[in-house]
């Protein structure tokens, strides 16, 4: 993802971030209840809609050819020198698996 990792990116997107939040929720106050309630459920289904997407997407680009799936954590290990070790256990798509450490 190399165009969300430049700096002004980021700050552009915090920024319209700002504004799309305080824009709705100026709008959100200036509505009675019953309408505020119906926009809320309209506004909900699109962000879950947005969310399904990106995960659909985030699933699609994670099962391409030589991609690989670290796990969030380092396994303890003890070794036959009676040291501890950390590694980081990696398994590719294909089902093998490697140890780091």
């Amino acid at each position: 993802m190399k165009f969300l990792s430049s700096q002004r990116v980021r700050i552009a997107l915090l920024v319209l971030s700002i504004v799309v939040i305080a824009v709705a929720i100026v709008f959100f106050v200036n509505q009675d209840l019953g309408s505020a309630d119906q926009y809320a459920s309209v506004a909900s289904f699109f962000v879950g809609l947005a969310g399904l997407a990106v995960a659909v997407w985030s699933l699609v680009t994670a099962r391409q050819p030589g991609s690989t799936v670290t796990f969030g954590h380092a396994d303890v290990v003890q070794t036959e020198r009676n040291a501890i070790a950390n590694y980081q256990k990696t398994v590719n798509l294909n089902g093998s698996e490697e140890r780091r450490g």
